[in-house]
């Protein structure tokens, strides 16, 4: 077990060898609980399908790139798609 610690915020940090194995990153929205005593945080759904889906394309990064286009490496193309995710959010939340 890891320990944890709450900022004077309530900030927590998740040590980067937990968000590794949860696949956790930066912008993630995730839904947390009380259960018995313990807090229980996990991805929301929809982050967490977006994360798999990430990794798929992840691994199929440049492969369809025009020739003169250069590549996007695994963490552009991971940037460029949250960003695109979050203004797709930003709009229907306003519309």
């Amino acid at each position: 077990m890891q320990a944890i610690t709450l900022s004077s915020k309530g900030q927590l940090v998740v040590p980067a060898a937990l968000r590794s194995v949860a696949n956790w990153h930066a912008g993630m929205r995730l839904a947390a609980r009380m259960v018995d005593g313990e807090l229980r945080i996990r991805a929301l759904a929809s982050d967490a399908n977006t994360a798999t889906n990430l990794a798929a394309l992840n691994a199929a990064a440049g492969c369809l790139a025009a020739s003169d286009v250069p590549a996007l490496t695994p963490e552009q193309l991971r940037n460029r798609m949250l960003k695109r995710r979050l203004q797709a959010d930003a709009e229907s939340t306003t519309a």
